[in-house]
């Protein structure tokens, strides 16, 4: 029990409460432990190359760009086997059908789902007051530590909540396995689906977080992460609130969401529309 496992977004990764110093090694760390050799000769022996390319290291962030309070290791570690388990039913068994049909019926891809481990359960919902169909949506920081599950019932109940999360989460933002170091562009949404319609059309170096929510904003960390980006773009319902954003990040750019009739277009009833792509080209040129 010393020794627990998490998948991440960059990979698998361990954790040793005798030796693992408090955080989560990759594979590669652990090699060197076991057979007592250095960085490069793992690498090595493992079957990789060192190959000095910037291209291939995640984005220098200035800082670690992490909740104020982050959750225990043991909330961690609850919350990962959920979020495993759940991924496996969505990608793998048949009860995960329902977060399959509902993902398609939002146009977004096995692929994306994957990219951020998105998954499938049944979770209590306690304003209906019974257990319901739903997927888990996992938050992270830049370190790639857990810091928030958030449930999205994906039935109809006009008794029942739309979302909520597991407790002890503590929301930071979605999306940071989308930043790498060829990103020099940060788009910034607002839901989850939204990032993940955004980086579904593969905007070229282009990076998408959602805050939440606009009443999410977290100032200080959201301008620790943009100031690693030569341009951010700020596309919120509200587009009041992109302004009062715009006036945190110097040099960004709020976006105006296209309205179709009464009906103001978010990322994902664009890329359902497949207006999106060109939408997010235009955008970032």
């Amino acid at each position: 029990d010393a020794l627990s496992l998490k998948q991440t977004g960059d990979g698998w990764k361990w954790f040793c409460r005798k030796c693992g110093e408090g955080k989560y090694h990759s594979p590669i760390d652990f090699y060197m432990r076991l057979h007592n050799v250095e960085f490069k000769a793992a690498v090595t022996e493992m079957g990789g190359e060192i190959v000095a390319n910037p291209i291939q290291q995640k984005l220098p962030i200035q800082s670690v760009v992490t909740p104020k309070t982050m959750p225990n290791i043991s909330w961690q570690e609850e919350a990962w086997q959920k979020v495993y388990k759940s991924c496996e039913s969505l990608l793998y068994q048949d009860i995960g059908q329902l977060g399959r049909d509902y993902l398609h019926s939002r146009s977004i891809t096995k692929e994306t789902a994957e990219k951020f481990i998105i998954g499938f359960l049944f979770h209590y919902d306690p304003m209906a007051m019974k257990m319901r169909p739903a997927i888990s949506i996992p938050w992270f920081d830049n370190s790639s530590q857990i810091c928030s599950v958030k449930i999205r019932f994906i039935d109809v109940n006009s008794n029942g909540s739309r979302y909520t999360s597991l407790k002890g989460s503590v929301p930071l933002f979605f999306g940071f396995s989308s930043v790498t170091s060829v990103c020099d562009k940060l788009v910034i949404v607002e839901g989850e689906m939204n990032a993940m319609s955004v980086w579904q059309t593969k905007p070229e170096k282009t990076a998408v977080i959602s805050i939440g929510s606009d009443t999410n904003i977290q100032s200080e960390q959201l301008r620790l992460l943009a100031r690693n980006f030569n341009q951010s773009f700020i596309w919120l319902d509200n587009i009041e609130k992109c302004v009062e954003l715009r006036s945190l990040l110097p040099g960004s750019t709020a976006v105006q969401s296209q309205i179709s009739g009464n009906v103001k277009l978010d990322a994902n009833m664009m890329l359902q529309n497949r207006t999106l792509s060109d939408f997010i080209s235009q955008m970032i040129k």
